[in-house]
This record gives C-alpha cells, sequence and structure tokens, in this order.
C-alpha cells in the first residue's frame, strides 16, 4: 500500500466531505424546529434584535440572569437577514458548529498534523453531544470554536514566530471572555 505524503490529495477531500457531512446533520432537521424555541435561546434572540434595533457595544446583558454578549453579537448577522424568527437563531447555531469543526481541524493540523486533524474533524462532526447542541442557539456553541482559533493561532505563533499568529492568538483570546 502506497503511504500517502502530507499534503496530498486525500486529506483536504476528505475534510470537504467530513464539513458536507456534518452540514448535513446539522441542518436536516431546522425546518421541523421552527415552532420551538427554549427560553434560553428566546432571550439570546431578544437580546440580539435589541442589537439591531439600538446599536451598542456591551460585554455583558443583564436580562435572563446575566451573560457574556458575543453570542448576541453573532446573533445579530442571521436575524438582520432572515428575521426575527426561530429558524435564523438555528442557522446560526448550526454554522457555528460548522466552523468550529473547520476550527479544531485547524487546532488538530498543529498538534497532530492532517490526518490527526482529519480524524478529529470527523470523530466531532458525528459526536452526539455536538450534533445535538448545534440544533440549539445556545451561547456555549461560540466557546469551542473560538477557543479553538485561538490554540491554533497560539500554537503556530509558537511554530513559526510570526508577529502576525502571535496578534491573531491574542485577540482570540480576548475574545474568549465574551463567549
Amino acid at each position: 500500500m502506497e503511504k500517502h505524503r502530507e499534503g496530498t490529495f486525500f486529506p483536504g477531500w476528505l475534510l470537504l466531505a467530513i464539513l458536507l457531512a456534518a452540514t448535513f446533520l446539522r441542518c436536516a432537521a431546522l425546518g421541523l424546529m421552527e415552532d420551538m424555541l427554549h427560553h434560553d435561546e428566546a432571550y439570546e434572540g431578544v437580546d440580539a434584535l435589541s442589537l439591531l434595533q439600538h446599536p451598542r457595544l456591551t460585554p455583558f446583558f443583564p436580562g435572563n440572569y446575566g451573560r457574556e454578549s458575543g453570542w448576541c453579537y453573532a446573533l445579530t448577522l442571521f436575524l438582520a437577514i432572515f428575521g426575527a424568527r426561530s429558524f435564523a437563531l438555528r442557522l446560526a447555531a448550526a454554522v457555528t458548529s460548522v466552523l468550529t469543526l473547520a476550527a479544531s481541524y485547524a487546532l488538530g493540523k498543529e498538534i497532530l498534523g492532517r490526518r490527526g486533524a482529519a480524524l478529529s474533524a470527523a470523530a466531532l462532526s458525528v459526536l452526539y453531544w455536538h450534533v445535538h447542541l448545534s440544533h440549539l442557539a445556545l451561547r456555549a456553541l461560540l466557546f469551542p470554536l473560538v477557543g479553538a482559533l485561538a490554540f491554533a493561532a497560539l500554537l503556530r505563533a509558537h511554530r513559526t514566530n510570526r508577529f502576525r499568529w502571535w496578534i491573531a492568538g491574542g485577540v482570540a483570546t480576548g475574545l474568549m471572555g465574551y463567549t
């Protein structure tokens, strides 16, 4: 059996297949969930709508026992495009979840190489908790995305000692406080 080199045809196509399968798993039932909304999701949606109506910078929202503002800012784009519907909130969760897979691939590539990164992204793409939570518009989805980006950038900065990766790692690490 011929050994594949790093960076060959195999890992790129595997990553694309993983992301497509993960997107299908996360978006397949979004239409069926249109009439269902948890009160935490509704609070996030109301706060995001308030940002659309009265744009402002705030690190914290006091409603619903208080929470950081990063997820509300992420929701505003989807609410602006799709309107004040639960579908917009759930689509934001699904997109965030798929982006988390891509970020986990980037982190895995820094630690394990391309093949190990593809396998870790494949495992995360079908894990029940990640698929299930990607159907709910809860703010906890943003932390793994930003965390994986922060650690990947910091590891790349350490490996290459390039200033731009140190800046990206610092910005992403700082954003983690808002997730």
